[in-house]
């Protein structure tokens, strides 16, 4: 099943057990009394921004004002929020019921489904380059390991051999493995033993410096940016009514 119709069927189910609690609320008021009044749902979210809010049912929904106009862009931060919203049949907008109607609720559900799709490709995309840059993290180090592991070879096969090593050198090995450093040692005492020549070349390793430089991994991991992208509906409270009308989407990177 698609990440997209678990979402909706749990949506679905969630607005219509709201519905038969709320009924059951309705049937237990009206055998206490004549009058009763429905419980729950009041549809205003708890916060608002600049006196604006929208909510569906406890989802809150984010709300932005067109500039010069009476109409307002309400955004749904999940999709889930989307295919509730749908069941439900209307969301509020400043305190104003806003009906949504069978096209409203199908572009809703398509752009909702759509947003979902695109939400997790891009996480799979984030993932997917983490794990890049950690594989080549990784390469570099083996690569880095066999490095030092040669350039110790060489160094003990120098010394073993009686020749001279520059300090630098010696210390790389005894820090490298010291007890290899002390067998070549021992070994090299014995080769220059038996040399005739004294004036054999200092052979050194070649500098750190001319090695290629690292890569910040840290940097590499912390540009990694996710995008998320929101559906959201145009709503108009122009002359009094509360109108649903197009559906886009926005992407925060």
């Amino acid at each position: 099943m698609k990440i997209t119709d678990t979402m909706r069927s749990t949506a679905y189910e969630s607005v219509t057990s709201e519905k038969k609690s709320t009924k059951a609320t309705v049937k237990q008021k009206k055998k206490q009394q004549d009058t009763f009044e429905l419980s729950g749902d009041t549809g205003v979210t708890k916060t608002a921004v600049g006196g604006m809010s929208a909510s569906s049912d406890e989802d809150e929904l984010g709300i932005s004002k067109k500039k010069g106009t009476n109409s307002y862009v309400v955004t749904f931060g999940s999709p889930a929020y989307v295919y509730r919203a749908v069941a439900r049949g209307y969301i509020t907008v400043n305190g104003v019921q806003v009906q949504l109607s069978d096209d409203v609720k199908k572009a809703l559900t398509k752009q909702a489904d759509e947003t979902a799709e695109a939400n997790e490709r891009s996480i799979y995309e984030y993932i997917a380059r983490n794990n890049a840059i950690v594989a080549k993290q990784q390469g570099d180090a083996m690569e880095e390991t066999a490095d030092d592991t040669a350039k110790a070879m060489r160094i003990m096969a120098r010394i073993a051999s009686g020749k001279r090593v520059p300090m630098k050198d010696r210390e790389f090995l005894m820090k490298y493995n010291p007890k290899l450093y002390g067998e070549a040692e021992s070994i090299g005492a014995i080769a220059r033993m038996h040399k005739k020549k004294k004036d054999d070349k200092v052979e050194g390793e070649k500098d750190d410096e001319e090695k290629k430089p690292k890569e910040d991994y840290n940097k590499e991991m912390e540009d990694l940016t996710i995008s998320h992208t929101n559906t959201t509906l145009e709503v108009s409270l122009d002359g009094g009514e509360a109108t649903a009308g197009d559906v886009s989407s926005e992407t925060i990177e």
